[in-house]
């Protein structure tokens, strides 16, 4: 019987074996995957990028491209600011002439009116708040030192500094859309007929001139109340345009505003209360009173006018109004009656 070859049993020389089996074989732990980002940094930590060897290999002046200098250009323009430019343009301002204005402290919060492409936006030296407007032709051409117009006030409103500028007079005729144009076969007034260098006597303009703008405007408001006029229709472009092409200055001298022309006949009536007080007291019969009452549209005010009926010394009758009181309240005759005795 062969003998069987034993196999050793030693327990430290299988783990010796078995360490040295591990020792000659590739770690796993060595060769694990990578993260994206680790694999990133090591290709760029460790390879040249095609950009820097392109760089490298071309001289300085070929590393510019032909269109970069036109591109930062470009760039340079679109970044410009497109908005409206709101400041204040002073050109051909003499302050010595102009003691007590000065330049705004700040530009305008809105956008500036059209009349300001023709004249200067100053404020008062001593009260900043409000506004003027200077023309620029009548400063330029001093028409404003000797007594000429050419200086508003346009805190609250620029109608008047507009009218101005629209005068068909040299150095103005503008409108909001420009220069405004003159209607052919106009007949001049005697100024547009100076500013177009025709020789004119003396005698000749001195009888043709003075034309009176309180008279004219008088008339005017006197004309609105007896025919029961608005007094918008003062400002209309239709009626306006009727009197300049009968005179120009005519049209220059009316209103632009119906406001305007409330104040003025409300002016007016104060102006004439004297007359009517003298007319009352030389009057040869009794003075009879009577009223007529009326509501604006809508309700709103109530108002009546007060009439005195007298005949004068020479017999004629005079219906005179004396007063135009606002009715507040109820209609009732109490009220009438306390009315009639304020006025």
């Amino acid at each position: 019987m062969a003998k069987r070859s034993r196999v050793p049993t030693n327990t430290a020389a299988a783990a010796a074996a078995a360490k040295r089996a591990r020792l000659s074989r590739p770690s796993v732990l060595s060769q694990r995957s990578l993260s994206p980002q680790e694999t990133l940094g090591a290709a760029v930590s460790q390879a040249t990028t095609f950009e820097s060897q392109f760089f490298e290999s071309q001289t300085e002046e070929e590393g510019a491209a032909e269109g970069s200098q036109a591109g930062t250009a470009a760039t340079t323009e679109a970044s410009v600011d497109t908005e409206p430019d709101n400041g204040d343009n002073f050109d051909g301002i003499n302050w010595d002439r102009l003691p007590r204005f000065m330049k705004p402290l700040t530009t305008g919060r809105r956008v500036k009116s059209w009349i300001f492409q023709h004249g200067y936006r100053v404020v008062e030296l001593y009260d900043q708040n409000r506004v003027w407007f200077v023309c620029k032709y009548c400063h330029i051409h001093k028409v404003i030192d000797t007594g000429g117009s050419g200086v508003f006030d346009v805190s609250k409103a620029t109608s008047s500094a507009a009218a101005h500028l629209g005068l068909q007079k040299r150095g103005h005729g503008f409108t909001k859309d420009g220069l405004k144009p003159r209607r052919t076969g106009q007949q001049l007034s005697l100024r547009q007929t100076l500013e177009t260098g025709v020789a004119v006597s003396q005698e000749a303009a001195n009888a043709m001139g003075n034309f009176n703008i309180q008279q004219f405007r008088e008339v005017a408001v006197f004309c609105l109340l007896d025919n029961n006029l608005p007094m918008e229709l003062l400002a209309r472009p239709s009626f306006r345009e009727m009197i300049s092409l009968a005179n120009p200055e005519a049209e220059a001298a009316l209103w632009v505003s119906p406001r305007s022309v409330a104040t003025y006949a409300m002016r007016l009536f104060q102006y004439m209360q004297p007359q009517i007080v003298c007319a009352l007291s030389e009057a040869a019969s009794k003075i009879h009173i009577s009223f007529d009452g009326w509501t604006t549209k809508g309700g709103k005010r109530g108002f009546f006018g007060v009439v005195a009926h007298f005949a004068n010394a020479s017999g004629v009758i005079q219906d005179l109004p004396i007063a135009l009181p606002h009715l507040a309240g109820s209609h009732t005759g109490r009220d009438v009656n306390k009315q009639v005795k304020l006025a």
